[in-house]
């Protein structure tokens, strides 16, 4: 523990030394949250719109980023220095949080580096300063379906508890995430549980209900998924039984969606 205290003293002291600039500062707030898999420098760059790179190659020289093989990383006590000293929040990484958002809509998109960036993902929801939480809470949601798509369960359970801390803690008060924390909930225990199909059915219907109990969003696409969902669910729960209702989900869903 000496040894650390004395380090993240040392790493602190080169900051001051360094006098980084306003650029240097903004890629280092950016860079903490990669994981020790390391991200790939061009996917990084891409994500916070970098065109050239001399700034990351700048931190390169200076010992504070390190770049092998194309992946770039960070020691976890100078990822620690930069979260406490440069206090990074969703607004500051506005550019970075956009783009990540808008590859994990690539749903059809196969990528074998998915690992790195659902880890990268989890780091910051864990470290970041929520100064936003409407588009917090908007990378949490999408990127819980590029990890389903993964069966990264560890994650979409991650997403799963965050939603219902800041529901419980009345961190937000929109039926858009209380719906989608049912809608969650009966995903994860599809893909943890392959057999729960009637608590799947249960969550899924509670989402239902708080969306169409809510009249000040628009939540028409949201409940023609939901309905789509409880149709497959509800025929998986009991394939003779439930056809009549199977049926009606489907034509409710097919009713809603665009």
């Amino acid at each position: 523990k000496s040894v650390k205290t004395t380090y993240t003293k040392h790493i602190r002291k080169l900051f001051e030394l360094f006098k980084l600039t306003d650029k240097q500062q903004y890629i280092l707030k950016n860079i903490c949250f990669v994981s020790p898999l390391g991200i790939s420098t061009k996917l990084f760059c891409k994500w916070i719109e970098e065109q050239n790179g001399n700034d990351i190659s700048d931190l390169t020289e200076l010992g504070l980023v390190h770049i092998e093989n194309g992946v770039l990383s960070l020691h976890s006590i100078i990822k620690d220095v930069i979260t406490e000293e440069l206090k990074p929040t969703i607004t500051g990484c506005a550019t970075l949080v956009k783009n990540i958002k808008y590859d994990c809509l690539h749903y059809g998109t196969d990528t074998a580096y998915y690992r790195n960036i659902i880890d990268f993902i989890s780091n910051i929801l864990s470290r970041i300063i929520d100064d936003d939480t409407d588009n917090y809470l908007d990378l949490a949601e999408t990127a819980f379906c590029y990890a389903e798509k993964y069966n990264e369960l560890t994650f979409m359970h991650k997403v799963i508890n965050l939603l219902d801390y800041y529901i419980k803690n009345d961190l937000t008060d929109k039926a858009r995430d209380k719906a989608q924390f049912y809608m969650f909930k009966a995903a994860y225990v599809i893909k943890k549980y392959e057999n729960k199909f009637s608590s799947a059915v249960d969550f899924t219907k509670k989402a239902i209900n708080i969306a169409e109990e809510n009249n000040s969003e628009d939540l028409t696409a949201m409940l023609g998924i939901l309905y789509s969902n409880l149709g497959e669910y509800l025929l998986y729960e009991s394939p003779k039984a439930n056809i009549p209702k199977t049926i009606a989900a489907y034509n409710k869903a097919f009713g809603l969606i665009p």
